[in-house]
């Protein structure tokens, strides 16, 4: 037990450590606000009043991203579920590498050597592991919004203005 607890603490793992806290803290919060809103009968009815048919989670400005930020999916799957997966991922390798490399690489390598080294160890494949899980979510938050008047063809609406014309109305 005092192992698990060094490596939890020992630098880089720490990091990973506080993230993982944060991601737990945050999925537990949306769990109990699902809770309420499902089970007590509490919450606006099933409908999103802040969103306004926009996801907070995804990229600034709903903007395409490229690159890098691409290959992670921002902007097409919410930020909370990249840095869940890459925070758990993370902290697996990095508790990994120190409860199976540490020991055997003290000789060649000190102590804070080790944790600066470990880190990049860590982060890379985490963020490459992450884009491939990600990708195939990109399907489920995939948003369709229709605007116009070809949306609205052939649909039954409610007119909320007292006149509609070419011009106006809605």
């Amino acid at each position: 037990m005092t192992e698990f607890l060094t490596a939890l603490l020992a630098l880089p793992t720490i990091l990973f450590t506080g993230l993982m806290s944060l991601v737990l803290l945050y999925w537990i919060s949306v769990i109990a606000g699902a809770l309420d809103m499902n089970v007590g009968g509490h919450g606006d009815g099933g409908h999103d009043l802040g969103h306004h048919g926009h996801d907070a989670d995804m990229a600034a400005g709903g903007h395409e991203t490229h690159g890098f930020l691409e290959f992670l999916s921002f902007g097409k799957v919410p930020v909370t579920i990249i840095i869940s997966i890459f925070g758990f991922l993370a902290w697996m390798l990095s508790m990994a590498g120190e409860l199976w490399l540490r020991a055997p690489l003290t000789a060649l390598i000190s102590g804070p050597l080790f944790s600066l080294a470990l880190f990049p160890v860590v982060v890379i494949p985490s963020l490459i592991v992450t884009g491939y899980v990600v990708r195939p979510l990109r399907v489920v938050f995939n948003q369709h919004v229709e605007h116009g008047e070809e949306s609205l063809i052939g649909r039954m609406v409610r007119v909320t203005s007292r006149t509609v014309d070419q011009e106006f109305g809605t």
